[in-house]
C-alpha cells in the first residue's frame, strides 16, 4: 500500500479555477472546491500508476486573511 498525502494551497487553485471555468463577473463561489473531494479525485485517477494507493491525509493551506476584508479571520 502507498499512501498519499495531498497538500492544497487553496487560494492558488481558488483563483486558477475562476480562471478557467468563471465568467468574469461571476459570484465569489464560482472557483470553490472541495479539498477532501479533490483529494479522493487525485488519489483515485492516481491509481491508474499504483493500485494500492490510499489518502492518509489532506492539508490545506489558505494563507493570511486580509485585514480590509477579513477583520475576523485576521484579528
Amino acid at each position: 500500500m502507498s499512501r498519499v498525502a495531498i497538500f492544497i494551497d487553496y487560494q492558488n487553485v481558488y483563483r486558477r479555477a475562476r480562471d478557467v471555468f468563471a465568467a468574469p463577473n461571476s459570484r465569489s463561489v464560482e472557483g470553490q472546491i472541495d479539498p477532501v473531494k479533490l483529494a479522493h479525485l487525485l488519489v483515485e485517477r492516481g491509481r491508474a500508476i499504483d493500485s494500492m494507493r490510499e489518502l492518509s491525509a489532506v492539508s490545506v493551506f489558505r494563507g493570511v486573511p486580509s485585514k480590509k476584508h477579513a477583520p475576523v479571520g485576521f484579528a
